[in-house]
């Protein structure tokens, strides 16, 4: 089994093997020439980063979405690996309704604002008016166009 083939198993959805293996093995050359924090890595580092990250991602709740998981290739292709795994614990309960859901995950997102102004506040940095206001305009406007509104 090549390196690419472990990590495409490593992958909690299998479909579109061909692509997926291709877009793995790219994934691994931008990893290698630097796509993280611009650090060459060797190509043993880059298989071992890229086998944990897709499995934290395996283990998480967008990984474990059925249908609405991204396809392999897509994945590899937009560099998903690198985005925040804390963007990969947002889920449904299994009691909560869709938009009983939404709503809390715009709370969620308020608050994370609400806390880097406060902090930003005590440290003297210059705080925005209006930023908290923004980010709830544009999580009501993402909520509304979810919801067909």
């Amino acid at each position: 089994m090549t390196q690419a083939e472990l990590i495409y198993q490593a992958y909690p959805r299998k479909v579109g093997r061909r692509r997926a293996l291709m877009e793995i093995q790219q994934a691994l050359s931008r990893i290698e020439k630097g796509e993280i924090n611009g650090i060459k890595i060797t190509p043993e580092e880059a298989v071992n980063g890229l086998l944990k990250a897709t499995q934290a991602y395996c283990h998480s709740p967008s990984g474990n979405r059925g249908c609405y998981t991204p396809h392999p290739s897509t994945w590899f292709h937009q560099s998903r690996y690198l985005d925040d795994p804390k963007e990969w614990t947002y889920e449904r309960t299994e009691a909560e309704s869709k938009d009983a859901a939404l709503a809390r995950h715009n709370r969620e997102v308020l608050d994370r604002v609400r806390e880097k102004k406060r902090a930003a506040s005590e440290n003297g940095d210059a705080v925005l008016e209006g930023d908290e206001r923004g980010v709830s305009g544009i999580v009501g406007r993402t909520a509304r166009s979810l919801l067909g509104d």
